[in-house]
């Protein structure tokens, strides 16, 4: 099915952070250059979700199960509520592609 009554498809995730009490990103127009790369999005009592070792989803704690499809033997860690610290590379940027 297509069109606006589709339903959007949530993204599979083999590794989850929960419980994130600060995650600082980099979110927003790339790439960052100059006077931008001090602009953070913060988001507080956070999560992510990543598949193949790529974020495929940030957002509010209590949004991960409804918006991201866990594989079954996914890695989920509990944060304890720290602070996180989401850099380019972790959301796959900068990763050597293959040839």
């Amino acid at each position: 099915m297509t069109g606006p009554s589709a339903a959007k498809e949530r993204p599979r995730a083999d590794f989850a952070v929960r419980r994130i009490g600060l995650l600082a990103t980099m979110a927003g127009p790339v790439p960052r250059i100059g006077r931008s790369m001090r602009d953070l999005g913060l988001l507080e009592d956070a999560a992510l979700a990543a598949a193949g070792g790529r974020i495929v989803w940030v957002g509010p704690d209590d949004g991960l199960p409804e918006s991201v499809r866990l594989e079954s033997d996914a890695t989920v860690l509990d944060a304890g509520e720290a602070i996180t610290i989401q850099t380019p590379t972790a959301g796959g940027y900068g990763k050597p592609k293959k040839a």
